[in-house]
């Protein structure tokens, strides 16, 4: 089946945020699902927030779905313990850390901004209280593909939890449930890696998408295979 480019919502965090090359596999999955040549002009729907807490993927949801219905839509789910931001701010462990505030752009934070962060972490976190919240965000999910109907959803887990499983199965779409996590690559001087994947695995991945997409198994499915094998 050959879907329209708007027909297509990739949401998520740094696993998707890399979409303007021709190897970059938002931009190889939208172009093999729609039938479309590379346009380098043409840009997927959605975003990738990179250190970003999943509140901003809810933000672009909603934002893009006050635009239009798409047929398809991946999310690409991060950890739980980022630190929500109106401003997509990555805020996590890491980035507290070394006192960067937009990874792309090597920004680095502001001290109050990262005091306030540091605070967070070693004296208000309670993991029970990230736990709820991020289920709570999955329940609303289900609900949302339900209500708008949704044809094809896929729900990636960019991390595994601390029991190195996911937290959720979805009830409308279909979860995988090999974490990207087990495949990333990082950014060096030397070499980047879009997507934390090289470009041969970037269009590998984005096959692997378009095969379970063209032969949806059904909502509420389980593919436990690894996704590179």
């Amino acid at each position: 089946m050959t879907y329209n480019w708007n027909d297509i919502l990739i949401v998520g965090d740094s696993f998707c945020s890399d979409r303007l090359s021709e190897t970059d596999w938002p931009q190889a999955l939208t172009c093999k699902l729609s039938n479309n040549e590379y346009d380098r002009t043409r840009i997927p729907n959605g975003a990738g927030f990179d250190g970003a807490s999943w509140w901003s993927t809810r933000r672009c949801l909603m934002k893009e779905l006050n635009k239009s219905i798409p047929k398809v839509i991946i999310f690409c789910h991060t950890e739980k313990m980022r630190i929500p931001s109106d401003y997509d701010y990555a805020l996590n462990h890491r980035s507290v850390e070394i006192r960067e505030l937009i990874p792309k752009q090597k920004k680095v934070m502001p001290e109050d901004l990262a005091k306030a962060a540091e605070g967070f972490y070693n004296h208000l976190l309670s993991h029970e209280f990230q736990d709820w919240t991020m289920r709570q965000w999955f329940h609303e999910i289900d609900w949302i593909m339900n209500k708008h109907q949704i044809e094809k959803v896929i729900h990636l887990y960019s991390f595994p939890d601390w029991h190195n499983k996911p937290l959720y199965k979805f009830k409308h779409g279909v979860t995988i449930m090999d974490p990207l996590y087990n495949y990333h690559k990082l950014n060096t001087d030397i070499e980047r890696f879009p997507n934390h994947f090289n470009n041969y695995e970037n269009v590998q991945f984005a096959t692997f998408l378009f095969d379970i997409i063209e032969n949806y198994p059904g909502h509420g499915a389980i593919y436990d295979k690894k996704i590179f094998e």
